[in-house]
């Protein structure tokens, strides 16, 4: 490929390599392109012909791990091959190549410019540019070294924006965690003072939370109450009708209403109100319930023998057997 010639110095002396069928060069900026961030020190080395003394001192006495990664530029002759990287490898145990177009740079290796080439660096890769002026007026030292400069100030700029944009993310995730902290308390609020007792069964009807209000209905402290099932408080004549609520509210997932009577631990009996619904835990799994009960005594006529209510539902347990035997593996 006939290489242009032209005057002047720096990026107007150089044109792109030729790449593969559609692959874009240096020359060629594409933002819709993430590339890679190189986050580990990069030292270019620039010397001339006779540098290999240099070369052999510096490499010699520096450590084959120090996490960066060396570019060697040197004045060669354009018309003969260079075997500076394989002097290189006499002096260093670390990785020494010479560079090929999009090559991306590694810490802990040295990387050499062959010769009649100009070499820049973009997003931590190493591109290769034809220089277009004439030999004695090629400065590709300077070059590679204003390239180096722009890479480092362009990663700096990006990584400030990165910065930048993470302290937003930072904010808007705290904003929100106070504004959940903030429902979650309300909702305590609600649920511990609410004016009827609440409680939360899992899947065998033992109780996983209770407000206040059901802590004194119950005639038991929390802690007491805890991982208890709730039914042991059911009176014997509403033992049926407590079960058959509990696994049709949920089994089915709606709203059910009963009223039975519950007795507290002292042995005093009231009349009760539950309305039950069935929640998700926390792995979304649909086995909770949540119950509110209300004391209804002072509204429940007295009435010796069972109720209209009770004996519905004693008939839809004589109906519906699979159901029975579900409330009495719960009962068990």
């Amino acid at each position: 490929m006939p290489k242009k010639r032209c005057e002047g110095v720096g990026k107007d002396q150089t044109t792109s390599k030729p790449g593969k069928a559609g692959k874009p060069t240096i020359l060629q900026k594409d933002a819709s392109v993430l590339e890679t961030k190189v986050l580990f020190p990069i030292v270019g080395i620039g010397a001339s012909a006779g540098g290999l003394d240099a070369f052999e001192k510096f490499f010699t006495n520096l450590p084959p791990d120090t996490g960066m990664a060396f570019v060697l530029v040197q004045h060669l002759d354009p018309t003969h091959k260079s075997i500076l990287s394989e002097l290189i490898k006499r002096y260093t145990s670390m990785k020494v190549v010479e560079v090929e177009d999009g090559m991306l740079v590694e810490p802990n290796s040295v990387f050499v410019i062959p010769p009649n080439w100009y070499m820049a660096i973009l997003h931590g890769k190493l591109h290769l540019l034809e220089p277009t002026a004439f030999p004695g007026h090629r400065t590709p030292i300077d070059y590679f070294f204003r390239t180096l400069a722009e890479d480092v100030q362009k990663l700096l700029h990006e990584l400030h924006v990165h910065q930048i944009e993470l302290e937003m993310q930072n904010d808007e995730l705290r904003r929100a965690q106070l504004a959940l902290e903030e429902s979650r308390d309300r909702y305590l609020d609600l649920y511990d003072y609410a004016p009827v007792g609440c409680f939360t069964l899992d899947k065998n009807a033992l109780v996983l939370e209770a407000n206040l209000s059901g802590e004194g209905l119950m005639g038991m402290e929390k802690d007491r109450l805890m991982n208890k099932p709730l039914t042991r408080f059911g009176h014997k004549d509403s033992q049926d009708t407590f079960y058959f609520h509990l696994n049709l509210a949920l089994q089915t997932g709606t709203r059910h209403v009963c009223q039975i009577k519950l007795v507290k631990p002292d042995g005093s009996c009231f009349h009760a109100e539950l309305e039950s619904v069935r929640i998700a835990d926390s792995d979304g799994e649909h086995s909770r319930l949540r119950i509110a009960i209300s004391d209804i005594t002072d509204r429940t006529p007295r009435r010796v023998g069972p109720t209209p209510q009770h004996d519905a539902i004693r008939s839809s347990l004589d109906r519906y057997r699979p159901d029975r035997a579900i409330a009495e593996t719960l009962r068990g």
